[in-house]
């Protein structure tokens, strides 16, 4: 049953077991639109536990695949799926070919027991609340948590007796009657008397009906009919506001105090690393039992679905469509074209009766074309298709706020009342020109429009008079040439994305003076002219994959607001001096500058970068001093760079693999300092064989003695590194001299103190065999006690350095990993009377493998190993 807790539940047992108890975790919500897409979910799962942003750029992940499953099988997971929907068969379909380490659980949440029966080992029926918590429970929410509730005790006893304990049902009865009287209680609760269905729907029903403001009530509808998934408060607002009059601000708000919406805002934090594209969250959510209860009250509107205010269902909606029975009591239609079962003919006056219509959205997912701009699948394939044999004639309806049509197959749109337009979403058409460009259309209240994947249109329409047009999308549009000069009038335009445009070539002279967001990457642009530093609210610049872009303008002005630029696969020489004028600069990725040998110093003035990225810079011999707030230095491929200078002590990620000409890094710097904002340190030098003895022996030793006293006690803090080189570090103090484990004395109350451990491993040449593509370091300790010889191995504890090697070496090299074994993860190995079970313990074992793909072990020559209270030192030599 919707509303009775399970999500809840879910969530509250996730938030206590997962970070403590775990090695990978993920919380994901089953989306509606996606529900037999099963790629799709897994490499969310896949990503969440392995936190690989390439995993969200492949194809799918294919089942049982090899490499993926090799990363994963030696993880203790946790994972929640929660209200999955879909075929019987999608469980097993969905962790098909895959291992989890012992000790993993998965807990699935659905309204379909049939599902779950596929693999579960048990399955729990959730009951509703007994009546005391379900009379607290109410109270709260009808009261507040700190009133009294005098003179309701009955009324109360009433409510909790018709919800039956259903969380949700309580949730939403006690919001509706919130700040209301006696009388007004029962009139609520004989209302309900009425109505002899105990059906959970009609509940809730009572908490709709309570809105008295049909303005709200209407706002609630459109959400539950049209708006499915997680969406954006703004954009709602925008498109539900039916007139100057009305104020959705004010009505989503009140749906929201009602418990009928729930606001993202107040219970999820959205925690980006700042070098992600900025896009907006969806804040605002509608639970799925409340949206079913709105649909059937529109649903019992008539027993004709034409005379219905709004119709989402496939069938209906195809039907209207093509038997033209449209009706001017219609306001709103959504056609999931993922839902088609066949082709659909639509009449050519199909719109022409529907003198009401608001709401428009024929579509497709937005992860479809996600998908289409990472190149990774071939969406023909995905649906059947929307016709209009005889064209189509004009919309009648002047009403239209929200016009979506994906797919769309005319070359031309008829005309559309363009007098309330705020949204115009035409993706993937066959339009060539929208409109008659003669007449720059009114379209006063426009705020966004995208045209995406519409590969045949000729030109950008005419928007001279979209005075409040905040957003342009025009992706892969591959025929437009130019940005019209009519682009500077649009004053408050925020955002343009002319991505993979690879014909457009000029007009940035163009661009509004209050642009926000610029990305252009894939277009035929050859220059930046100067004007683009006049762009004073700019905050981000994408221009990937820009093969005839030479050169950048020098920077005349203090851009405040900038802070992030993405020039990838350019033919630029060079960074002018003035780019310190980038005064806020965090985030700069230039990767692939073939040509270019030398950055300017003034680099080392951007006091706020934190991610620099120059990765396949093939000609940079030479890095300018580092700023002391850098975070993320990502220089692989850099053939020639020859020297690094100090690493500053921000300095948490170094991937500088195949630098092969470089020789030293001057200083280690210091060490990042707590509080961390983050929970890890890399530093990859794989394969840079002319790094000098010092650089290798001293320089990166140290920086990783340092980083290892400077880790976390909470368990969270980790390290990785790796350099050429066949000698352990002299901190490793005890070493042995064969095998591939070592017992290890415990000092008296080791474990006062989280035990912080290091292992340090030398190898060579681990990928000289066919077929081996990635290697990872397993880790054991078993502990022993004093009171029993037969308890030597009773005690265990595995895990992995979760790190894949996925280059061939050329020669030796050495590899350091820190981490903490927390007071958690002790009590996860002792049990709860962990505490006294480690005073009895003196020894411990610590044993060290390799696995590649083909799961086959590696072999050792050497070891040695050494042990601190407070530190664990390892060094094994292959």
């Amino acid at each position: 049953m919707g509303g009775i807790g399970k999500t809840t539940l879910a969530s509250v047992v996730f938030q206590r077991c997962s970070y403590s108890h775990f090695d990978g975790y993920c919380f994901l919500e089953d989306i509606p639109e996606e529900t037999d897409n099963i790629y799709h979910m897994r490499r969310r799962i896949l990503f969440e536990l392995l936190k690989d942003t390439n995993l969200l750029c492949t194809d799918s992940p294919g089942v049982g695949s090899r490499f993926i499953q090799d990363r994963i099988r030696h993880k203790k997971v946790f994972i929640v799926l929660d209200n999955l929907t879909g075929r019987r068969s999608k469980l097993q379909e969905l962790f098909e070919g895959y291992q989890f380490a012992n000790g993993s659980r998965i807990i699935v949440t659905s309204r379909d027991k049939q599902l779950l029966r596929t693999m579960a080992h048990a399955i729990y029926e959730l009951k509703g609340l007994d009546h005391r918590d379900a009379l607290q429970l109410f109270c709260f929410h009808a009261f507040g948590p700190n009133s009294l509730a005098t003179g309701y005790e009955a009324l109360m006893e009433s409510v909790a007796h018709y919800a039956k304990g259903n969380p949700l049902a309580l949730k939403v009865l006690g919001s509706s009657l919130k700040s209301k009287s006696i009388k007004e209680w029962e009139s609520a609760l004989e209302k309900l008397k009425t109505d002899a269905d105990p059906d959970i729907l009609k509940v809730l029903r009572i908490s709709f009906d309570g809105l008295g403001d049909k303005r709200i009530k209407d706002i609630f509808l459109d959400m539950a009919c049209f708006f499915t998934g997680g969406m954006v408060r703004e954009d709602v607002e925008s498109i539900l506001n039916r007139n100057e009059h009305s104020d959705a601000t004010n009505e989503i708000g009140v749906l929201i105090d009602k418990s009928l919406l729930i606001d993202r805002t107040k219970v999820t934090k959205h925690l980006m690393p700042a070098y992600f594209p900025r896009e907006k969250q969806f804040d605002l959510a509608m639970h799925g039992l409340l949206r079913q209860m709105g649909r059937q009250i529109v649903c019992d509107e008539n027993k004709d679905a034409t005379n219905r205010s709004r119709l989402w269902n496939t069938k209906d909606v195809c039907r209207v469509l093509e038997r033209n029975t449209g009706t001017s009591t219609i306001e709103g239609i959504l056609l999931n074209l993922r839902g088609l079962k066949r082709d659909v003919n639509v009449s050519r006056t199909a719109f022409s009766k529907m003198h009401n219509l608001r709401v428009l959205k024929i579509m497709h997912s937005d992860v479809r074309y996600y998908d289409k701009l990472n190149h990774n699948l071939d969406i023909k394939k995905w649906h059947e298709h929307i016709y209009l044999p005889d064209g189509l004639e004009f919309f009648i309806s002047d009403e239209i706020r929200y016009f979506h049509w994906d797919s769309y197959p005319l070359k031309y749109l008829p005309y559309l009342s363009p007098d309330n337009l705020v949204e115009f979403i035409m993706r993937e058409s066959q339009l060539e020109q929208l409109w008659n460009e003669a007449q720059p259309t009114e379209l006063v209240k426009l705020k966004k429009i995208n045209l995406s994947f519409s590969e045949h249109l000729i030109q950008i329409p005419n928007l001279s008079r979209a005075i409040n047009l905040q957003e342009i999308r025009l992706q892969y549009c591959i025929r437009l040439v130019h940005i019209p000069p009519f682009f500077r009038n649009l004053n408050k335009l925020q955002s343009l994305d002319t991505t993979e445009c690879n014909n457009l070539e000029d007009g940035i002279e163009h661009l509004p003076i209050n642009l926000r967001y610029l990305r252009m990457g894939g277009t035929a642009i050859k220059s930046l002219p100067v004007s683009i530093w006049e762009l004073k609210y700019l905050e981000e610049l994408y221009l990937y994959g820009c093969p005839n872009l030479r050169k950048i303008p020098e920077i005349s002005n203090h851009m405040e607001c900038l802070v992030k630029i993405a020039l990838v696969r350019t033919e630029i020489e060079e960074l002018p001096e003035s780019i310190e004028h980038l005064t806020e600069l965090k985030v700069l990725i230039l990767n692939r500058w073939h040509k270019t040998k030398f950055l300017p110093n003034s680099l080392c003035k951007l006091l706020h970068l934190q991610l620099l990225v120059l990765a396949e810079c093939s000609s940079l011999k030479e890095l300018p001093p580092l700023l002391h707030g850098l975070e993320y230095l990502i220089i692989e491929k850099c053939e020639r760079l020859k020297s690094i200078a100090e690493l500053p002590s921000s300095l948490r990620f170094l991937h500088a693999n195949n630098c092969r000409s470089l020789e030293t890094i001057s200083s280690p710097g210091s060490p990042p300092k707590p509080p961390f904002r983050h929970n890890g340190c890399s530093y990859w030098l794989m394969n840079c064989l002319k790094l000098d003895k010092d650089t290798r022996n001293n320089v990166i030793a140290d920086r990783a003695r340092l980083l290892s006293l400077s880790g976390q006690d909470d368990g969270g803090y980790y390290h990785y590194i790796m350099y050429p080189g066949d000698e352990i570090p002299e901190r490793f103090s005890c070493q042995t001299d064969g095998g591939n484990s070592i017992n290890i004395h415990l000092p008296p109350n080791w474990f006062k103190l989280p035990l912080r451990f290091a292992f340090c491993v030398v190898f060579y040449e681990f990928y000289n065999h066919v077929g081996i593509h990635d290697l990872h370091i397993e880790y054991e300790f078993n502990f022993k006690t004093n009171t029993s010889k037969s308890d030597d191995r009773l005690y265990k504890y595995c895990d992995t350095s979760d790190c894949c090697f996925c280059e061939p070496t050329d020669s030796d090299h050495v590899y350091i990993f820190s981490k903490t074994l927390s007071h958690s993860k002790l009590s996860k190995v002792f049990g709860p009377n962990w505490s006294s079970i480690c005073c009895n313990l003196t020894e411990a074992s610590l044993r060290v493998s390799f696995r590649d793909c083909t799961d086959r072990s590696a072999h050792y020559k050497k070891v040695r190993v050494g042990f601190s209270s407070v530190m664990l030192n390892m060094g094994l030599r292959n």
